[in-house]
């Protein structure tokens, strides 16, 4: 992994190289979400993410929508929802690893550390399927509610629980344990976490709910995962006092 993210880095830092930091900035928080965005821009998560969900674009113009049966491109879209998230926490445990030390002995807040990282997956695992919806609206008879309901509840649950879990094992007595076991264990949690909006939108499709029941629902679920995120945020900080550094 850490080859790869090398390799990534050759290939996309000329890109990142157009951006640049102020150390002047007057909030630490925009900074560090700045830095972190900048960061996924060189070592290529964000092309990554963009081509994912092209994939989703060209499935939905083959299968021209799938009308008001269950789309296919749904089924990608719902499946791409939750690995996002977890790839991009990936891609920050192998690239930032290493350098952890700085914030955690630095005396800054951590609850802004781990703040500006969340956000920064959300600014990075939302926009951009949200294009690529607003896109497949032009194109075909598309429920806007539903799709972006589980774009949004996916990433800012996804991104919160993968990072708790990452931030978990990197504990006393737990950082030995390997990485694929770590993404099995995020993957599955997220998913629990995630099942609501998976519902929202099968129970959806089989009784066909109308606007207004959808914007209710769908409203709820916002609630819902923005307390998820918020919880996992608290815990964040709690758990990074015992990170083995």
């Amino acid at each position: 992994q850490t080859v790869k993210m090398g390799q990534n880095i050759r290939l996309f830092s000329r890109i990142g190289l157009k951006f640049s930091l102020n150390i002047e900035s007057g909030s630490l928080l925009r900074f560090l979400i700045r830095k972190e965005l900048i960061r996924m821009v060189r070592d290529g998560s964000l092309f990554a993410v963009l081509i994912f969900y092209i994939v989703v674009l060209v499935i939905s113009v083959a299968t021209k929508g799938g009308g008001d049966s269950f789309p296919a491109w749904f089924i990608t879209l719902a499946v791409y929802s939750l690995i996002v998230p977890a790839m991009l926490v990936s891609n920050w445990r192998v690239g930032e690893l290493n350098s952890l030390w700085i914030p955690l002995t630095s005396g800054m807040n951590l609850k802004i550390f781990f703040s500006s990282l969340l956000y920064a997956f959300i600014l990075v695992s939302i926009p951009i399927p949200i294009s690529i919806i607003i896109v497949l609206s032009l194109i075909t008879h598309l429920n806007l509610i539903m799709p972006l309901v589980l774009i949004v509840s996916a990433s800012i649950i996804g991104s919160s629980t993968h990072l708790f879990v990452m931030t978990y094992f990197l504990g006393k007595k737990r950082k030995a344990t390997p990485g694929f076991m770590i993404s099995w264990v995020s993957l599955l949690l997220s998913g629990i976490l995630v099942s609501p909006a998976y519902a929202y939108v099968a129970l959806s499709f089989i009784f066909k709910f109308g606007s207004q029941i959808n914007v209710a629902l769908g409203a709820g679920l916002l609630v819902y995962s923005y307390i998820v995120f918020q919880i996992f945020l608290r815990r964040l900080e709690h758990k990074a006092l015992s990170i083995e550094i």
